[in-house]
């Protein structure tokens, strides 16, 4: 599922996910059907009020979708793995969207039909490869339900959101650094922390295991170690300067001039696939 930076971490909060209400969604074209029954457009409208749906892909590199749905790459996609709370991903609400040039033909009342009105939507959505959760809105409260903390298997930053945070807003700073925060509970010891980069080649999208995150606050460079590791510091000119034993969730900070830098791993000690950064001279 793709979010912002600030609604993932209130996913991440109480391990909850948000439903949506589908006459508020932005395809038009929600729950339509085709049919000569009179009756038939007052039942799609019950549906449609009474219905609320959660949204997931089975594409976790979707240019589009990190566009659309992940504020222009800059917010996060959290992975979960359905085996792992079979309560909240029944079986029986769980499905995958259906794509169509023409409205589904309905021709009575009946389950199969409401899940046609639920799960068709227009070709020109088929990139999103979308599987949807199906709850009835009495279900829950303001459209939230709980899920199982072990459910969620990993969570990857956009290719925007980077390792390094001087220069977003506050507001998605405060939001990534409380994401952070929230993966230090014991419940969610088993999450992978990854990224999404550009390929260097092609126009697609790598996601990686990562070993740190950095941010920039209060004109100091702070690293969060996501496990055990020996952290290398190089400057401009890729002279080591500093190398340390890093914990789990152990924060470092350096006061650094300004100048560029490279940050690096005792696993992954080629600069290139380094992580680089610049301290501006105002900074």
């Amino acid at each position: 599922m793709y979010f912002t930076a600030e609604s993932a971490a209130l996913c991440l909060k109480e391990h909850t996910i948000k439903f949506s209400d589908l006459a508020r969604c932005n395809d038009p074209f929600e729950c339509r059907g085709s049919s000569l029954d009179e009756k038939i457009p007052n039942y799609v409208q019950e549906i449609k009020s009474e219905c609320r749906v959660a949204c997931f892909s089975e594409d976790n590199r979707s240019i589009l979708m990190w566009a659309y749905y992940a504020d222009k790459h800059r917010g996060v996609c959290i992975e979960f793995d359905t085996s792992n709370d079979p309560i909240f991903f029944n079986e029986n609400s769980l499905y995958r969207v259906e794509y169509s040039n023409s409205f589904p033909i309905i021709t009575t009342i009946n389950r199969e039909n409401a899940l046609k009105i639920l799960l068709t939507k227009a070709t020109c959505w088929e990139h999103e490869n979308e599987v949807r959760l199906i709850m009835h809105e009495k279900q829950m409260c303001n459209n939230l339900l709980t899920i199982n903390p072990q459910a969620i298997t990993a969570v990857i930053f956009g290719c925007n959101s980077g390792h390094y945070y001087s220069d977003i807003d506050s507001t998605r700073k405060d939001a990534i650094r409380n994401i952070i925060n929230y993966l230090q509970r014991p419940a969610y010891n088993h999450i992978k922390i990854m990224q999404a980069k550009s390929d260097k080649d092609k126009y697609e999208l790598e996601i990686k295991e990562v070993p740190f995150m950095v941010f920039q606050i209060d004109n100091a460079i702070n690293i969060v170690s996501f496990k055990d590791q020996s952290i290398l510091l190089y400057d401009a000119d890729s002279t080591l300067i500093y190398k340390a034993q890093s914990h789990k969730w152990e924060t470092m900070i350096f006061h650094l001039s300004y100048g560029k830098y490279y940050l690096s791993y005792e696993e992954l000690k080629p600069m290139i696939d380094s992580i680089c950064f610049e301290i501006k001279e105002d900074a």
